[in-house]
């Protein structure tokens, strides 16, 4: 019997594949392996380099969502890493599930906290992008970029960020709303939703603090740009001259990409991002998609090798942790 978790991942590989068929049904191979063929290889160990520093500040990002001290900071990165990992692995973004578990276990972080603030750095890391997406609005026509989709974009992060919000400074009237469910039947399911509604309630309370808030937002700025300084570097590998807005296109249009439903890695999703933001710049298809295959292959190296060395550094085997998203990914 298929449940909620089976049809996410039926719908990511299915869009997917629809992108990795429209994509590569239309590349001219002469042009791909010529692309190839020119590739200056030591910009991309520089690209490698800042990814990895790239991951290395989203971790100490998450880590002051938590509030806790910077000597967990370790924990985080080894979190991230492994979530990181489980992403490139499963379908629809299910190594955020496994950081989560892995955080709760490693930190000894209360899970509903774990999860609540899983929930506020990607809203931090939707709230960078949709910065930088006006600057790229601004910059380019809103035609090209489709107008619809991006209001959509913005607007998802709007309204989760106004949630956040609400929560963290009326969130008591939810815990009433929660308590009125009674004793009976639901008592069990009551006394459940309120040990991760008060944990997560908790854990989002370091949101009060104005000096956090905006330490987490410029280093989510920092992060973007780091994320858009790996493109650069990749682009310069290929041998173009594009202007450095270039690869804040890129790296907007990559990020957008990456929220949608689809296979291990944002296999297909990856690609036809690439495409369409490289297409402003007059890069053809089939250089486009060669560009996305070799970004995706250097991130993932660097991803694969990062994941398995912080899951041995975490005191359990990577083979454990895969089974645990399996067990823990929620289906309801």
């Amino acid at each position: 019997m298929l449940n909620k978790k089976h049809w996410l991942a039926i719908a990511g590989f299915g869009i997917s594949l629809v992108f990795l068929f429209l994509i590569f049904s239309r590349i001219d191979w002469i042009v791909f392996l010529d692309t190839l063929e020119r590739i200056y290889v030591p910009w991309l160990f520089i690209a490698l380099a800042f990814t990895a520093i790239a991951i290395m500040g989203r971790a100490l990002r998450w880590n002051l969502i938590t509030g806790l001290k910077i000597n967990h900071y370790p924990y985080f990165w080894r979190a991230a890493s492994i979530g990181y990992l489980g992403n490139i692995i499963y379908p629809v973004r299910t190594g955020e599930i496994l950081r989560i578990y892995t955080i709760s276990r490693s930190a000894k972080i209360p899970m509903g906290q774990a999860i609540s603030s899983v929930i506020v750095d990607r809203i931090a890391d939707g709230i960078s992008m949709g910065l930088f997406m006006l600057l790229v609005i601004a910059q380019n026509s809103i035609n090209v970029l489709g107008g619809k989709a991006v209001t959509c974009v913005i607007g998802l992060f709007a309204v989760s960020t106004i949630l956040v919000v609400v929560f963290v400074h009326w969130g008591v009237k939810g815990r009433n709303l929660i308590m009125g469910l009674g004793d009976g039947r639901f008592y069990r399911l009551k006394q459940k939703l309120l040990l991760w509604y008060n944990q997560a309630f908790e854990g989002m309370q370091v949101l009060r603090n104005k000096k956090r808030i905006v330490a987490i937002g410029f280093l989510g700025m920092f992060i973007f740009i780091i994320d858009s300084i790996v493109v650069w570097f990749i682009i310069m590998a290929f041998g173009w001259q594009l202007p450095f807005f270039a690869a804040i296109t890129l790296a907007v249009f990559i990020e957008a990409g990456s929220s949608l439903p689809s296979a291990p890695g944002y296999i297909g999703i990856f690609q036809i991002a690439c495409v369409l933001a490289l297409k402003i710049y007059s890069v053809d298809e089939s250089s486009a998609v060669a560009f996305s295959v070799v970004f995706q292959l250097l991130t993932f190296t660097l991803i694969f090798f990062q994941g398995i060395l912080a899951a041995i550094q975490n005191s359990f085997g990577i083979l454990s942790a895969m089974r645990v998203v399996s067990r823990k990914v929620p289906t309801e």
